[in-house]
């Protein structure tokens, strides 16, 4: 009988899984390189090295990318970061003056940051049918 529910169990969340289109616009495709884009799940995990759930990497061949996040349960809580590594370092980079980023970077929901980066809870959307295709704004 257990084995039935968990069978039951994994076929559903099969069922509930689906894939996540992101639109990132505004990229400045003649800096090159690489566009890094993070799926958060909690606050807790939010731009924190290694605690995403998702971590994918394209070129910049436009000022227009598009990313496919594949197997995203529905009805759950994502936020998602993006930035241009230009100067292909993995990192972000921070500029003293003007402080912050010196490379261009995006959150979902386009959420700002008020003396330091975007909140968890500004940037974070459900992921369900009303939600399948989202668009992030890079700012340089």
């Amino acid at each position: 009988m257990l084995k039935y529910i968990i069978i039951l169990l994994l076929f559903q969340s099969l069922l509930l899984s689906t894939d996540l289109k992101i639109i990132i616009t505004g990229i400045d495709s003649k800096k090159g390189n690489d566009i890094l884009l993070a799926v958060y799940d909690s606050e807790e995990s939010w731009l924190e090295d290694g605690k995403e759930v998702i971590l994918i990497k394209k070129k910049v061949d436009s000022n227009i990318i598009e990313f496919e996040v594949k197997n995203l349960l529905e009805s759950k809580y994502y936020a998602i970061s993006v930035f241009h590594d230009e100067n292909a370092d993995g990192e972000l980079n921070f500029s003293i003056f003007p402080p912050g980023p010196s490379e261009g970077v995006g959150v979902s929901n386009d959420a700002k940051g008020f003396m330091g980066p975007p909140k968890y809870n500004d940037a974070k959307f459900i992921f369900d049918e009303e939600n399948k295709i989202i668009t992030i704004k890079m700012i340089y």
